[in-house]
């Protein structure tokens, strides 16, 4: 009781809110300074060009507790540049993340903010800056995401994706369902490892109308493109399954093998 009439006094005298942020805009089309998980466990705030992220059922591992009368409250911060870091709010449980009822960002879904992209998924909550550091956090943990090194003339990448071409986080792919009815474009990637690379973009249907030959594409869905299990092809790692995330498009995520593609250089 006593915080509550603490945060409404503030309210009153600073006119604190939980106002919407266009920058905070999602790939659903939605603008907020925050958002939640669907599970309502995990609650992020864009402040100023800060993201604050916390866990209702508690951080784990939870930073050092701090000297504080009111509620302390661990969470994870992420600035536009820079690494991720914890730290502990002493503001109680009706300000900063906590605060945040909405709206929820569904599984498979982005969100981007300050020059931060977050990715929902039921596993948990990834997010990167520009620098390309982040977090990983979920119920049952948290960890840091270091950015990537460049590929540069002296280092290549470990692992790549091959149209046309052995290529590192391209902006397009082209004809991935083998057939010309699938397509993706705008893509911004947000991991890119040995084992698997994730972007959000937009995906592209083909509207056979009045043919497939004739037809242009439907509006795009946003959506997001995970790559996974690298095979070798002439003595390089390269992605052999992609994973189209887009909840307006089909209710499950679907895969692809992308041995439409590759194979034509790889012979798998």
């Amino acid at each position: 009781m006593k915080t509550v009439v603490l945060w409404l006094a503030l309210v009153a005298l600073f006119g604190w809110t939980a106002a919407p942020n266009a920058e905070g805009a999602s790939e659903r089309g939605t603008a907020s300074a925050g958002f939640a998980t669907p599970s309502g466990n995990i609650k992020c705030l864009l402040e100023g060009n800060v993201l604050r992220c916390t866990v209702v059922s508690g951080l784990k591992p939870a930073p050092l507790p701090i000297s504080c009368e009111l509620d302390q409250i661990p969470g994870l911060q992420l600035g536009r540049t820079g690494r991720a870091r914890t730290y502990v709010s002493c503001q109680g449980g009706v300000d900063g993340p906590m605060a945040v009822r909405g709206p929820s960002l569904p599984y498979g879904s982005s969100w981007r903010g300050g020059g931060i992209t977050c990715i929902s998924r039921s596993l948990g909550l990834t997010c990167r800056n520009a620098s390309g550091n982040g977090f990983f956090l979920s119920r049952d943990g948290w960890r840091p995401l270091a950015s990537g090194a460049p590929a540069t003339m002296g280092s290549a990448p470990s692992v790549y994706f091959y149209e046309s071409g052995f290529r590192v986080k391209p902006t397009t792919m082209f004809n991935f369902a083998g057939t010309g009815w699938l397509s993706a474009s705008k893509l911004r990637w947000i991991t890119w490892g040995a084992k698997t690379a994730e972007a959000i973009g937009q995906l592209l249907e083909q509207d056979c109308d009045p043919s497939c030959a004739a037809g242009g594409y439907k509006p795009p869905y946003p959506a997001t493109f995970r790559l996974s299990a690298p095979r070798k092809c002439k003595g390089k790692s390269v992605y052999s399954i992609l994973t189209v995330t887009a909840r307006t498009w089909a209710p499950k995520p679907r895969s692809f093998q992308l041995s439409n593609l590759a194979g034509y250089a790889c012979g798998w």
